[in-house]
This record gives C-alpha cells, sequence and structure tokens, in this order.
C-alpha cells in the first residue's frame, strides 16, 4: 500500500485494525451519513463525553503503544502510530482528527483528552504534503472548504457544537 504498511505482520494487522477504527469513528459522527438522525445539542453532548472520548482515548493509547512514542516525545521527534516512520493508519487518524479539531473546533477537548495525540496532528497537518493538499482543500477563505461530512449532518453538527458552547 504505497510503502506505508508498517513491518512486520502483527503490526500490519493492528494497522489495518486502526483503519477500521478509523472507519468506525466516522460512522459515528456523520451517524452512518446521517441514516440514523440528525445530531442535537443533547446527543452530542452525550457522544462528545462517552463515545467520542473513548475513541480518542483508544486512538491515543494505540499511539503511545508505539514503543518509539515515549523516545519521540522527549527528544521531540515526530510521533507515528507504528516504528519510526508513517504509515496510512498515521493519515487515516490525520483525515479523523481534521474533522474533529479544524472542521469542528475540538482543539481544546482533543488536547485535554489526549496530548500525544494532539501533537501527532499538529505534527502530520505540518508535512509538506499535506500542507499542499490541504492549500487546494481548505482555501483561507472557509466557505468555499469541502465540508467535513457535508449536508444536514454537517449543519447539524456544527449546530449542536455551537449550542453547547453557549
Amino acid at each position: 500500500m504505497l510503502k506505508m504498511e508498517p513491518e512486520g505482520a502483527e503490526n500490519q494487522t493492528h494497522a489495518l485494525m486502526m483503519l477500521l477504527n478509523c472507519n468506525d469513528i466516522l460512522d459515528n459522527i456523520t451517524m452512518n451519513g446521517g441514516h440514523y438522525k440528525m445530531w442535537t445539542a443533547e446527543l452530542w453532548k452525550k457522544f462528545e463525553e462517552e463515545r467520542l472520548a473513548k475513541w480518542i482515548g483508544v486512538l491515543n493509547t494505540a499511539l503511545e503503544k508505539n514503543p518509539n512514542t515515549s523516545k519521540a516525545l522527549k527528544d521531540g521527534n515526530n510521533l507515528y502510530f507504528f516504528g519510526s516512520k508513517v504509515s496510512y493508519v498515521d493519515f487515516a487518524v490525520l483525515a479523523i482528527m481534521d474533522g474533529l479539531v479544524d472542521e469542528f473546533g475540538l482543539q481544546s477537548y482533543v488536547e485535554k483528552l489526549a496530548p500525544s495525540l494532539a501533537l501527532h496532528f499538529k505534527q502530520m497537518s505540518a508535512r509538506p504534503s499535506v500542507q499542499k493538499l490541504w492549500s487546494v482543500q481548505k482555501p483561507k477563505d472557509r466557505s468555499k472548504w469541502n465540508p467535513y461530512c457535508g449536508g444536514q449532518i454537517q449543519k447539524s453538527i456544527e449546530t449542536s457544537i455551537a449550542e453547547n458552547k453557549k
């Protein structure tokens, strides 16, 4: 897979599991693309406190299980989910975190629950290839961004988060 698969059968299995976790997280955030129902402030608050917090914890724990993480944190090096180089899992998690942090403004929420994951997002976001992609996907004028999930589900998430901030 573009030479981005981690080394070793065990890591490859865990990487696939992490990719599927990212799919589940996206499905949870979008309520299966809005097929279940739309978000309300009450539902989003409960989701943030329970299910989303659990998912953020799962991602953070997986990142911290990489034996290289503590050394990378100490030395100021990049954090990765597997080994000491980027894998497709790092990009899958980046996509999830981009929606939560950039699109929905939940940076302080993520930083509070999962400091290593927040740092990983910051580091992955700074990659030149990511910056190049985002310069097209996310122009300076936010009104021209491609929405994270779009349509009514996007609006219901944004409205619910805004209502809970009041």
